[in-house]
């Protein structure tokens, strides 16, 4: 029997995969089958945002960073991918860039949790905590169950209260 050249997998199948080994704690090979993926496609927006979350759970916050620009790029209305650029720019201390990001993200998609919760946190941290409960408040409104954004409210409460 002859060899015959091994047909490609298609991404789809190979994203599913890597998404799987990431869940599954298997970064690193998540991150190498994502990087495959980007030579077959190197356009693919789930493969970038997938590659992104990998990278900064690794805190590769810079090369996570260009992967989450990339979606931006071709789909500049996905808010996940905003999110994840406002908490890896939060990572490398480029706290202004996080808020605009955070607001991008609210802006596509404006019941994101995770997003309002950030904007809301990070506004606290850079001692603006006024401006912070209303995205606060708004996050804690859409997920009841987010004790994150509870804790965080109540910290900005304080800060309210304090100053």
């Amino acid at each position: 029997m002859l060899n015959s050249p091994r047909r490609p997998e298609p991404t789809d199948s190979l994203i599913a995969r890597a998404v799987a080994l990431a869940r599954d704690g298997e970064r690193r090979d998540a991150i190498d089958l994502f990087r495959r993926v980007l030579t077959l496609r190197p356009n693919e927006p789930r493969a970038h945002y997938n590659l992104g979350v990998a990278l900064a759970e690794e805190k590769k916050y810079t090369e996570a960073l260009h992967e989450f620009q990339a979606v931006v790029r071709t789909q500049p209305g996905c808010a996940d991918a905003h999110y994840g650029m406002g908490n890896v720019l939060g990572e490398l201390g480029r706290d202004e860039e996080a808020l605009t990001a955070y607001r991008n993200a609210i802006v596509h998609q404006p019941d994101h949790a995770g997003a309002l919760h950030n904007l809301g946190a990070a506004l606290t941290r850079l001692g603006r905590g006024s401006e912070g409960l209303v995205f606060l408040e708004q996050a804690v409104r859409l997920r009841p169950g987010f004790s994150e954004a509870f804790n965080s409210l109540g910290l900005a409460n304080v800060e309210k209260a304090v100053f």
